[in-house]
């Protein structure tokens, strides 16, 4: 994990989480995941990256987390049930309570990692068609409010505020927003009878990338080359959308808005490189380039 001064592109820290024997960090299908997904595998601080390992004594799969010096912390209770092995994967923190959250086949569970297995109790929900042993790229992936559990796939269709208080989503025909600011509702809330937001005829069916605030949100294009200013209308009932990014030939994998409000960061990719930018979102021009990264695929987690 690194971090980067949004002016100047120098590094600023970095830190890695080397892998304890058969310990692992989250993988996703997606090669790189969303800044929410990615921001979810790390705990407040970032000195903890949440994994799972295949080599707990039972034989199991057992939750965990593994630290800067490589360490991995088990936290999996041992389990009294018939079959007497553990089956904890699918590992994320829960981002208003920082409790590690994991999955089982037929249940959630979670469990605080400064107290350890003792205080691990199961908690609300069932698990999505059993997917954890189906395959295993997925994490608990939470809304911001940590009490709505989102797929992790869902995330490259939804975009939330800062705050969690307002979420647009992808939805046939448009967008649908619910939050304080559009009409009465919490994130997760989403259901069919919630009014949606109108393209106008001939624009992209873009993906939202990122909430601005109540009446702005960013939208990655249907190729994922371009990236769109949405502006909700007055009536809460149309949307209007502007390119923000000079035209190319790169990709957008990442995108994040710095705490002000006035600036995002986003990643971009040409052929294998990749190349991290920031630029204004009030000022028209060109992005500023920060950093050369590399071939290796890299996410945005948050700009702290």
């Amino acid at each position: 994990m690194f971090g980067y001064d949004p002016e100047t592109g120098n590094r600023t820290f970095a830190r890695t989480f080397p892998s304890q024997g058969a310990a692992r960090p989250p993988v996703f299908c997606a090669p790189v995941p969303s800044a929410p997904v990615l921001r979810q595998q790390f705990n407040t601080d970032f000195t903890r990256v949440a994994a799972s390992t295949s080599a707990g004594a039972d034989g199991g799969y057992h939750a965990g987390y593994l630290d800067s010096a490589g360490t991995f912390t088990d936290l999996t209770k041992t389990t009294s049930d018939y079959s007497g092995v553990s089956k904890q994967r699918a590992v994320g923190f829960n981002p208003v309570t920082g409790r590690l959250w994991f999955e089982t086949p037929i249940s959630y569970g979670s469990v605080d990692p400064d107290v350890g297995p003792a205080s691990s109790r199961p908690e609300p929900g069932t698990p999505r068609g059993n997917r954890l042993f189906l395959n295993a790229y997925y994490n608990v992936y939470f809304a911001p409010d940590g009490k709505t559990i989102e797929d992790a796939h869902d995330a490259t269709l939804t975009a939330f505020s800062s705050g969690g208080k307002i979420e647009v989503r992808t939805v046939s025909g448009g967008f649908q927003a619910v939050g304080s600011n559009f009409q009465v509702g919490a994130p997760g809330s989403i259901n069919t009878g919630t009014p949606v937001l109108h393209l106008p005829t001939g624009a992209d069916t873009c993906r939202p990338s990122a909430v601005v605030d109540s009446s702005t949100f960013l939208c990655l294009g249907s190729e994922g080359k371009k990236l769109y200013k949405m502006s909700i209308n007055g009536d809460r009932m149309t949307v209007g959308q502007w390119e923000i990014l000079p035209e190319s030939n790169r990709t957008i994998e990442g995108v994040v808005i710095s705490p002000s409000g006035s600036d995002f960061a986003f990643i971009a990719k040409a052929g294998q490189s990749r190349t991290l930018y920031s630029m204004s979102l009030t000022d028209a021009g060109q992005p500023r380039h920060l950093v050369d990264l590399g071939e290796m695929p890299l996410g945005l987690a948050e700009w702290i």
